[in-house]
C-alpha cells in the first residue's frame, strides 16, 4: 500500500525541500505546494515532467519524512503518520524495472 498523508501533494512538496510542517488539511498543502510551484493544479497533465529533475530531492525528503515519523513513535499507515508519503517507493521499483 502507497499512502501519503495527508494528501499526495506531500509527495510533489518533497521536491522542493524537507519539512515537518504539520497541515491541517489537504487546502493547506496545496496552497504550500503553489507557494513553490505557483502553477500546479489537480488537473495539471505535465507534473511528472515538470517535477522529474527533482526526482532525487524528492526520494531523499521522504524517506527523511518517513524516518522523522517512526522517530517521534508514530504508525505507518495511520493518521498520525503525517506528513509522509510512500510514493518514492513506486519510484524507485520503477527504476529498478528499467535498468534490469
Amino acid at each position: 500500500m502507497i499512502v501519503s498523508g495527508p494528501c499526495f501533494e506531500i509527495w510533489f512538496l518533497c521536491h522542493y525541500g524537507y519539512s515537518t510542517k504539520v497541515f491541517s488539511k489537504n487546502e493547506d498543502v496545496i496552497n504550500e505546494l503553489k507557494m513553490k510551484l505557483p502553477e500546479y493544479d489537480k488537473n495539471k497533465e505535465d507534473m511528472y515532467e515538470l517535477l522529474q529533475k527533482k526526482q532525487d530531492e524528492a526520494i531523499v525528503n521522504a524517506k527523511k519524512l518517513e524516518k522523522y515519523n517512526m522517530q517521534c513513535g508514530k504508525i505507518p499507515h495511520t493518521v498520525e503518520f503525517m506528513p509522509s508519503t510512500d510514493v518514492y517507493r513506486i519510484i524507485e521499483t520503477i527504476r529498478e524495472v528499467e535498468n534490469v
